[in-house]
């Protein structure tokens, strides 16, 4: 379970700083309403795809009437991270904007604390469901609750992407001021 957690965190750090990233650079080039209304709708799409995913876990474990009252306060709780994470991307965005790294390191440190804070949150909530299941449904757990997020190999590939793209972005401008 500590393991599975610690994977869960990554993700979620490496996720942050990805997917808001990627959003970013469109939202430089574009109009502001384009942008944010790209924002809104890739929003909606993921409550969607993260809606899914919560009823496909619950639907998967198979829970008895008695282990319900155990997946509510979970669900609350995961759905609460899902909010923050993407009040998290927002702020990371508005960060890498201003094209001041220090002020994003500032942002991704905030994130990461709140992030984690979330994350037991969502660890406690998930502990009395967990003393709950049977042998079967414990076993299937750890796989579906990384099932909630999103692909770490994809997420770890696209903050790779931003990160580069930054790079030459913060070098273009230092070269730009005649430092």
């Amino acid at each position: 379970m500590k393991r599975i957690m610690t994977a869960i965190a990554v993700a979620s750090l490496a996720a942050a700083l990805g997917a808001g990233a990627t959003v970013a650079a469109p939202m430089a080039q574009n109009s502001a309403a384009a942008s944010a209304a790209g924002v809104d709708q890739m929003a909606g799409v993921k409550a969607l795809i993260q809606d899914a995913r919560l009823q496909g876990m619950k639907a998967a474990l198979k829970l008895t009437p008695d282990q319900q009252k155990y997946w509510d306060p979970f669900e609350t709780a995961v759905r609460d991270s899902f909010k923050q994470r993407n009040e998290m991307m927002g702020s990371t965005r508005q960060a890498i904007a201003k094209d001041n790294p220090v002020q994003l390191l500032d942002t991704l440190s905030d994130d990461a604390s709140r992030g984690a804070a979330q994350m037991k949150q969502v660890a406690d909530a998930a502990k009395p469901l967990w003393e709950n299941l049977d042998p079967s449904q414990r076993q299937a757990f750890g796989p579906l609750l990384l099932t909630l997020r999103s692909n770490p190999m994809k997420t770890a590939r696209r903050q790779q992407r931003v990160t580069q793209q930054l790079m030459q972005r913060w070098a273009q401008s230092q070269g730009n001021n005649g430092d």
